[in-house]
């Protein structure tokens, strides 16, 4: 996006400057609303919230943690998670996910998904219900639309088992990843790019996730009560 309306070539110090300014005054009120959010999170002890906490792994050794939770406020249902990850890949590597999302009845009507890589934005993209479909705005991205109906999405499979979901909508991609049961209790969740995630659950729970995040391998694991 051409804030300034700048040509190249014609433009001077001060547009620069000016554009530069405003991209780290956007990028400063992310990160600040980044961190209230997540602040908020845990502060947060509704009765009326569902909590879950799992353990990161890679490689067999705790990296970090992610807690997930459900709760009923002002007639929606919002389900919200927060991953923190600190590991080596060639360079020490910090990663926070968080993500925000609402339901009323059987629609998504607002979701909001940030990926912080060493306290820098990686990813962020909010999705929003505009009464006839969803607009999906995207960090440094073009904004697109999504005619589909929402009923299902990532975060959903945290806290239930996709018994009957056969798409749950991606937060972060703003498309839809197609879940495959393998039985057992056992689903396959593949992304727009072919990557495979793994969910495994007993008694309704999810008890473990093997994760394909790229660069970045590793397990979601439940923490024993």
């Amino acid at each position: 996006m051409n804030i300034l309306n700048i040509k190249l070539g014609h433009a001077n110090v001060s547009d620069f400057n000016a554009v530069n300014l405003n991209s780290k005054l956007i990028i400063m009120n992310i990160l600040v609303s980044t961190i209230l959010a997540i602040l908020s999170f845990y502060t947060n002890n509704s009765t009326d919230t569902e909590v879950k906490y799992f353990d990161v792994v890679v490689h067999n050794k705790v990296v970090g943690e992610l807690k997930a939770t459900k709760s009923l406020e002002n007639g929606l249902t919002v389900y919200r998670n927060y991953t923190d990850i600190k590991t080596h890949i060639i360079k020490d590597i910090t990663v926070s996910y968080y993500y925000e999302v609402s339901f009323l009845e059987e629609r998504l009507t607002r979701a909001d998904a940030t990926v912080i890589i060493n306290d820098k934005i990686h990813e962020k993209t909010e999705t929003n219900w505009m009464g006839e479909n969803y607009l999906v705005q995207q960090y440094e991205k073009d904004e697109k639309y999504f005619d589909d109906t929402i009923s299902n999405s990532v975060v959903v499979l945290l806290i239930e088992e996709p018994v009957t979901m056969q798409y749950v909508y991606s937060e972060l991609s703003g498309s839809l990843h197609k879940i495959t049961a393998l039985g057992n209790h056992a689903y396959l969740k593949t992304n727009e790019k072919g990557k495979k995630n793994y969910y495994y659950y007993s008694n309704g729970e999810l008890d473990r996730v093997k994760v394909d995040a790229g660069l970045l391998k590793f397990e979601i694991v439940r923490k024993k009560d």
